[in-house]
């Protein structure tokens, strides 16, 4: 079995790229049949994909902006001093070509809804 080497946000998405890279070049599933998926923190590495391969779909399900910006929504502006700005999905989600859903619940309590507004506007052209 697989073991990570690393839970920074560089191993993460590294082995996010090495998961499709096995899929593509081992299992031989051609990208454009693969859908990415992410759900809240799975976000990241889903959007970080979708935006470098070429993929049937992304299906996103209460992503965020960046985990910074979900924190300060969680707990105020004091949290973008103590957490570190990770998995920038509002700049990567532009560069992704492919059909995508996004899911998201209005009365979420963790991650606001705007969240997932911001990402659709920067999906449109």
């Amino acid at each position: 079995m697989y073991k990570s080497k690393s839970s920074s946000e560089g191993g993460i998405l590294q082995d996010a790229e090495r998961i499709f890279t096995h899929l593509t070049q081992e299992l031989h599933i051609p990208s454009e049949k693969i859908i990415v998926s992410g759900r809240s923190i799975g976000s990241g590495p889903a959007v970080h994909v979708a935006a470098g391969k070429q993929v049937a779909a992304l299906i996103l399900i209460s992503p965020f902006t960046s985990l910074r910006e979900a924190a300060a929504s969680l707990v105020g502006s004091m949290a973008k001093l103590f957490v570190k700005d990770r998995f920038h999905n509002l700049e990567k989600i532009s560069k992704v070509t492919s059909p995508a859903l996004i899911i998201h619940g209005k009365a979420d309590e963790i991650v606001p809804y705007t969240h997932s507004e911001q990402l659709y506007g920067s999906l449109l052209p």
